[in-house]
């Protein structure tokens, strides 16, 4: 993941920066549906906790888009 990230933060060719994005973000989807949290809290199975998660990710990421308060990193 630091490297597909490290390649997204520095690729100058548009099909690279948008596809590299999304795999990334296939990524961090993958590892918070895999979590450790999820199999710690098997008492509460009938909460999909990784999806909601996950929705709530997405949420405050469509938040972040539409606002002009985005953080800015330097690369």
């Amino acid at each position: 993941m630091t490297t597909l990230l490290a390649h997204v933060m520095t690729t100058d060719e548009e099909s690279e920066y948008f596809d590299s994005s999304s795999e990334l973000m296939k990524l961090v989807a993958g590892a918070i549906k895999q979590a450790n949290f999820t199999s710690i809290w098997r008492e509460n199975e009938d909460i999909p906790y990784s999806t909601q998660a996950l929705e709530f990710c997405l949420d405050n990421l469509t938040d972040e888009i539409h606002t002009e308060d985005i953080i800015r990193y330097d690369n």
